[in-house]
């Protein structure tokens, strides 16, 4: 090797050491260190997972006299995982079958490699038997009898427990953490929380690939057994029962799985559970389940879930039919078909408070769409107190809301937000659903052209008024309504005072929507003044108290839209637009509380160059602005449509754009808004490149 390296240098690797006898690896350790007076470079790889003693010894031998640098590899990133496809396969390769290729092999360049040969003629990936043949060669070391115990594991998933180990292969504790310590001493599995999880799924994969089919459905069915007596979770019990062709057995854990993604408002994960449960229900089972697939379908907006009530209610018995037929109503108004949810509770009659509540709160509600203010109002009221008498908080709020609604459409919603503040005072158990049930509407008014001066002199007037009448979360709704007003007309200083009240106010009277709104738009007093830790700081004690409440749907969006603003630049901003995604995929939305969302997800598209999710959240905002005749989410809009054209370099639209914008927000009495729209257009007319636009309220 000296006399190689002599006249040029020379470079000498040494692949896989971890699969070298100790005499190779002392080999190569003597070869490095006599390296350090020649111009020698020695490169050894091996592979981490599965270091013998020797090798290990060398490692940390080398490491300590600093004679090698370690070099950690870690998972090839998408990119170049697209690139190793290309190469190999030698043409193009649609992008489905590159991320399914780059996900299945996890990032390792030689799953890469095999996966990349095994392209189907219509993109999809086979697992090519010789890459299993090749893993399973990996095992053959295994003694038989832990190599039976992993098999099974990798039947039951990816991950596992120490007690389902044990369970599913039918041994006692000590035997089964005797083969976990040998597992994890060669590399196949690695801990992962609580338990374990293999290396790789590919290696997982084939030690399920090995067993006979007849073997592997035996194992799911022991796996069922003994993960529904350890209490796992409902899915994954049914999951074996299905594989161990037990589908009929699988059916109450399906249904199960089904409840529990509902309640956590997983509705997509939910439905799929539930159209799978009903392949093989029977007829007692099928019409709970077919009433959880009407709800669900409604749930998420579909416009057919009145056709599943409909099949629900065929099959429904007694009492379980009153309520079917109410939330049939409910999907038909959802749908704007006003005569069909009016017929839908013809004849209908409750006998339990439970059912009476929702009654009169359908109907109300159909009298509202057909402009019968009065029999809605009395409707709503009537639900109000009924509700409050028997504990239903959020048919309660719901009913303050539909009364609110009818305020606000005879032009009398500051009178009855007035009425209802106070009332709280006598009556403090209806407090919260009161006050949380006009917050949508309030924010609906503060954006409706109504002029901030009087917002604020009213909420002033309203605030003494509750702290006289000793309403607590009264003055806290208050204190909010006028920080929200003196914010939006650019009174920075008194907003942060006010909200900081309000929030002190509802954490005394342990009002968690409230507490957390007041929060959102304390933060955005932060943005406003130029600190947006500040407001991050905010928003991130507000996030956890608006996932657990009653109005999630009404404040996630908005907390989301000052994050989105908040962010420190547009790849940290796109970052929390799709982490904004994944909490509202399951969790629909409230349409007028979702606009300002919208608007920030499209300047931040746009900002990343991503013109054409830009140009889809910008229609959706268009729409949802539409609801407002005139007032200041125009503005919003026009702007977020100014940024875009920014962005693909129509420099002269774009300043005509936002020197639209800056007059919308001027009408609309945001001095704050109109000012930075007034300066984007300046900056292009002066022929400056226009800065990042971070949204409303941004400095």
């Amino acid at each position: 090797m000296s006399a190689a390296a002599r006249e040029r240098g020379a470079v000498v690797l040494l692949e896989n050491l971890h699969a070298a006898d100790d005499a190779t690896v002392q080999l190569a350790h003597y070869l490095v260190r006599t390296s350090r007076f020649q111009p020698l470079l020695v490169v050894l790889s091996y592979r981490a997972a599965g270091v013998s003693p020797a090798l290990a010894q060398v490692r940390a031998s080398l490491l300590a006299e600093g004679t090698a640098t370690e070099i950690a590899l870690g998972p090839l990133p998408l990119d170049a995982a697209a690139s190793v496809v290309e190469r190999m396969h030698g043409s193009a390769v649609p992008p489905e079958a590159i991320e399914a290729i780059w996900r299945k092999a996890e990032g390792n360049p030689f799953f890469v490699r095999e996966l990349a040969s095994a392209i189907e003629a219509d993109g999809t990936v086979v697992v090519p038997e010789r890459l299993y043949d090749i893993l399973q060669a990996r095992l053959l070391g295994l003694d038989p009898g832990v190599r039976a115990l992993v098999e099974r594991a990798a039947v039951t998933g990816d991950e596992f427990t120490a007690d389902e180990f044990a369970a599913v292969g039918g041994v006692d504790e000590a035997a089964a953490f005797d083969a976990l310590d040998r597992l994890l001493g060669a590399g196949f599995i690695v801990e992962r929380g609580g338990g374990y999880r293999f290396a790789h799924t590919l290696l997982r994969e084939a030690l399920a690939h090995a067993l006979p089919a007849h073997r592997r459905a035996q194992v799911h069915r022991i796996a069922a057994g003994a993960l529904s007596a350890s209490g796992a979770p409902a899915g994954r019990v049914a999951h074996h029962l299905l594989e161990g062709g037990r589908a009929v057995e699988a059916v109450p854990w399906l249904e199960r799985a089904a409840r529990s993604a509902a309640a956590v408002a997983a509705y997509a994960d939910s439905l799929a559970l539930t159209e799978r449960a009903l392949e093989y229900a029977g007829g007692r089972e099928r019409g709970g389940l077919l009433a959880l697939r009407a709800d669900l379908l409604f749930a998420v907006g579909d416009p057919s879930a009145p056709i599943a009530y409909a099949k629900a209610i065929a099959a429904a018995r007694g009492r379980a039919r009153t309520s079917l037929r109410i939330r049939q109503s409910r999907a038909y108004l959802a749908g704007g078909e006003v005569d069909e949810a009016a017929a839908a509770l013809e004849g209908v009659e409750a006998s339990t408070s439970e059912d009476h509540v929702p009654l009169l709160l359908a109907r109300g509600l159909v009298a509202r769409h057909g402009q019968d203010l009065t029999a809605a109002r009395a409707a709503a009221e009537e639900a109000r107190r009924l509700a409050a008498d028997v504990g239903l908080a959020a048919a309660a709020v719901e009913a303050s809301g539909l009364l609110g609604m009818v305020a606000h459409s005879s032009g009398q919603l500051w009178d009855r937000v007035r009425a209802d503040v106070l009332d709280t005072a006598r009556n403090p158990g209806l407090a919260g659903s009161v006050l949380d049930g006009h917050l949508c509407l309030v924010e609906f008014s503060l954006y409706g052209g109504e002029p901030y001066d009087e917002v604020i002199g009213f909420a002033r007037k309203l605030r003494a008024a509750a702290d006289r009448a000793g309403a607590v979360r009264g003055a806290a709704f208050a204190a909010t309504v006028l920080g929200e007003a003196e914010l939006l007309s650019g009174r920075v200083e008194e907003a942060e005072g006010d909200l900081r009240s309000a929030i002190d106010l509802a954490r005394r009277s342990r009002a968690d929507v409230g507490q957390a709104h007041a929060m959102q738009r304390l933060a955005e007093t932060a943005l406003a003044a130029g600190r947006p830790d500040q407001a991050r700081a905010r928003l991130a004690e507000a996030l956890p108290i608006a996932q657990a409440s009653l109005l999630a749907q009404h404040l996630l969006p908005r907390i989301y839209d000052v994050a989105i603003r908040a962010a420190q630049d547009p790849a940290a901003a796109l970052h929390t637009l799709e982490e904004a995604e994944e909490a509202l995929a399951d969790t629909p939305a409230c349409t007028p509380c979702s606009i300002g969302f919208l608007i920030a997800a499209a300047i931040a598209c746009a900002q990343a160059g991503l013109p054409d999710r830009a140009r889809s959240y910008g229609e959706r905002a268009s729409h949802v602005a539409g609801m407002w005749r005139r007032g200041a989410w125009t503005a919003g809009v026009t702007e977020a449509q100014a940024v875009l054209v920014v962005a693909e370099g129509e420099l002269q639209r774009a300043a005509t754009l936002f020197g639209d914008a800056a007059e919308l927000f001027r009408r609309a009495g945001q001095p704050l808004d109109e000012a930075r729209c007034r300066i984007r257009a300046g900056e292009i007319a002066s022929g400056n490149p226009p800065r990042n636009s971070r949204g409303r309220t941004a400095p």
